[in-house]
């Protein structure tokens, strides 16, 4: 007669948990998910069910950005420390693509490109790099080397396009950091990748936190440590005016044809309409982080 004791289990119910990064939170096309990062895992969670969590591990610190690819076929999660890997996860299998180890110090920023080819990563101040990698074999298509300035933002904004605002084969990103915003286009064939600094006029001292593309890739707004954020032309690369949304800085940006979605830190979520006209306003509790169209 066998007198042991079954051991009595434990089943997780559910983890709470946020880890509050810039542009950490994202909503999946397939309608039923969203996806952040809590600690070192990236937790993907049900919208109907609560009990409904997956968690993706890899990572041996803390998650410092995470980005979704635009169909949500992929997720790509960056790490502060000495590894500083970079992990692109397939969403569909929940199973690991690629660990991008080129980088040290820590990773800042990642973004996948509007067709899912190209990812670019940015390190951290003292890594002062940018990489941008081939979603098809994982291998380097381009970098750049020795940054001038600490990059916390970057987004792409589709292919570049040339005088006459024709598509072109070359891809265009922007990145944001401290006392920069700078455009980037990118030859995918041989690799060159060339930048120009935004045209001020006069001297605009600004942090930027945060940058999107508008929809139809003729704008790009970028916001600031002091709660104010830029509206520049994307095809002269000029500032055009300048917009104050809030205190404490504006964390996040979500951009719609009908407008810009502005999140605070100080918990005002804000609604400025197409003509950047400030139309709607919400105060929450706590800064508003991330943002993600439904």
């Amino acid at each position: 007669m066998d007198n042991q004791k079954t051991a009595p289990t434990m089943e997780l119910e559910h983890a709470i948990g946020f880890s509050g990064i810039s542009a950490g939170l994202h909503y999946h096309p397939n309608g039923q998910d969203y996806v952040y990062p809590a600690g070192g895992c990236i937790v993907i969670a049900s919208l109907s069910d609560p009990h409904n969590q997956v968690f993706l591990r890899g990572h041996d610190a803390n998650i410092t950005c995470l980005s979704m690819s635009p169909t949500g076929r992929y997720l790509a999660s960056g790490q502060a420390g000495s590894n500083a890997d970079i992990l692109v996860w397939d969403y569909p299998s929940r199973q690991l693509l690629f660990r991008l180890s080129e980088h040290d110090f820590g990773i800042n920023a990642v973004a996948f490109s509007h067709d899912e080819k190209l990812l670019v990563s940015v390190g951290s101040e003292r890594d002062a790099r940018i990489f941008v990698w081939d979603m098809a074999s994982g291998n380097i298509v381009t970098t750049q080397q020795k940054l001038q300035a600490t990059v916390l933002a970057v987004c792409w904004g589709g292919f570049h396009r040339d005088v006459k605002r024709r598509d072109t084969t070359s891809y265009l990103f922007a990145t944001g950091g401290t006392r920069m915003l700078q455009f980037w286009v990118l030859n995918p064939a041989s690799g060159e990748l060339v930048a120009s600094k935004v045209e001020f006029g006069a001297p605009v001292v600004r942090d930027y936190t945060c940058v999107q593309f508008t929809p139809d890739r003729e704008t790009m707004v970028a916001g600031t440590t002091s709660g104010d954020f830029a509206v520049v032309h994307v095809k002269t690369r000029r500032f055009l005016q300048s917009i104050m949304a809030c205190t404490c800085g504006v964390l996040s940006l979500c951009t719609f044809d009908a407008g810009v979605l502005v999140g605070g830190g100080d918990g005002s979520l804000l609604f400025f309409n197409s003509e950047f006209v400030d139309s709607a306003k919400q105060a929450l509790v706590g800064p508003i982080a991330g943002l993600s169209p439904l």
